[in-house]
């Protein structure tokens, strides 16, 4: 009778430990997919981004209105070393300026999520680049690589805005500035070897860690 039981008990503890692995396994996959494979609603829409961080932040209205009419935002491509295409947008400086910004937008954002930040830089006489992160915006790519990998597509992105921008055969002097993941995305950045142009880094609000944020998505 007792060997039974134990039988019984421990045919029920191992049918249990199963769909207690099970359950998790599934729990753990929802949640990757979910955190790094997000079905954005507006992540890859520019224009309706940059709609919204007008309406958010109606004193840039004057600003965003004068660049539409002037046709000052332009779009470019690139392509990466992983033979992805990467979308950014870009704005020139209102006169010729050696005095370069590149944008970082964070986590299921684009790179119009940041025009809130541009128009102070291009107020200063910046010209500005505003890249969609992988799998972001326009850019190509199959999931969101919380700024670990984005560092490298960002150092490239450095390299295009040295040559987009370049003034009389002088180099560039640029920041580095993000927020949220790409804060992140920048602090990684800054721990690279990067060109000398590049002087100052901005980690505006930055995640303290993956676990942190799949935490919080949890």
């Amino acid at each position: 009778l007792l060997a039974r039981r134990l039988r019984r008990w421990g045919w029920g503890t191992g049918i249990a430990t199963v769909v207690i692995v099970v359950m998790l396994a599934l729990a753990g996959a929802y949640m990757l997919d979910y955190s790094l494979f997000p079905k954005m609603r507006h992540g890859h829409n520019l224009p309706w981004r940059l709609d919204n961080i007008i309406s958010e932040s109606p004193q840039l209205r004057p600003w965003a209105d004068s660049l539409k009419h002037c046709h000052a935002l332009h779009d470019t491509v690139v392509l990466m070393p992983t033979g992805e295409r990467h979308h950014a947008t870009y704005i020139n400086a209102s006169e010729p300026s050696r005095r370069v910004a590149v944008l970082v937008h964070g986590y299921r954002d684009n790179g119009m999520g940041m025009m809130h930040v541009a128009s102070i830089y291009h107020h200063m006489g910046y010209n500005i680049l505003l890249p969609d992160l992988h799998a972001h915006g326009k850019s190509e790519g199959e999931g969101v690589q919380m700024g670990w990998k984005d560092r490298l597509d960002v150092m490239h992105w450095m390299g295009v805005a040295e040559r987009m921008f370049r003034q009389d055969g002088c180099e560039s002097r640029m920041v580095v500035h993000g927020v949220a993941m790409g804060a992140a995305t920048t602090m990684m950045t800054a721990g690279e070897d990067t060109p000398e142009q590049v002087k100052v880094f901005v980690e505006d609000c930055g995640y303290t860690s993956v676990w942190a944020i799949f935490s919080r998505e949890l």
